[in-house]
């Protein structure tokens, strides 16, 4: 997920002119933007503009792109279990966002966005953690759906963003924070 200053349109044809090729290419307009579909080597893109979904935060007004790939399995080789220690939580650069609990493998940061993989235990962990962000004050975009195999969301609070990912089948995470 990122957020752009490019115009909602211009953005739509780019990324239809990107997938032109693509099996089943489908653009549906929303409300508030538009939910981009397509197929191409075995991979489903699932594209999302939307011009309302940052006005909570900081970044009102920019252009939201959600990009969900799935199929990706097989490009990426087989997961291994974690090696060596855990990265430590960053407390002081995330004031008021609950610990995940779980072995984190990476911590990218860029500008204010820090960008963490990981694995948790199972998804009773990822339903926990979406009660303690709830309990910290966060609201989300919609109710997460706890009962699926890969839970998704969005979690806002005071201006900051969390991009939140997690698949049951080797119960990995991948997230963004966004201050």
């Amino acid at each position: 997920m990122y957020v752009s200053d490019n115009d909602i349109d211009t953005l739509c044809d780019f990324y239809e002119g990107a997938l032109k090729d693509a099996k089943d290419l489908n653009t549906d307009e929303t409300p508030d933007g538009y939910w981009i579909t397509a197929k191409m080597d075995g991979v489903d893109y699932t594209i999302m503009l939307s011009k309302d979904a940052m006005n909570p935060t900081k970044y009102a007004g920019k252009v939201s792109v959600y990009l969900i790939l799935s199929g990706l399995e097989g490009v990426a080789g087989p997961t291994e279990k974690p090696k060596g220690e855990s990265l430590a939580w960053p407390f002081d650069e995330m004031p008021g966002v609950p610990e995940l609990k779980g072995h984190i493998s990476k911590i990218l940061r860029e500008d204010d966005i820090m960008h963490f993989e990981m694995t948790v235990e199972s998804d009773e962990t990822i339903k926990s953690y979406v009660g303690e962000l709830t309990a910290a004050g966060f609201t989300f975009d919609s109710a997460p759906d706890l009962t699926s195999d890969h839970i998704e969301f969005l979690a806002f609070k005071d201006g900051s963003m969390n991009n939140f990912g997690y698949g049951s089948d080797d119960n990995f995470v991948a997230f963004d924070y966004q201050k």
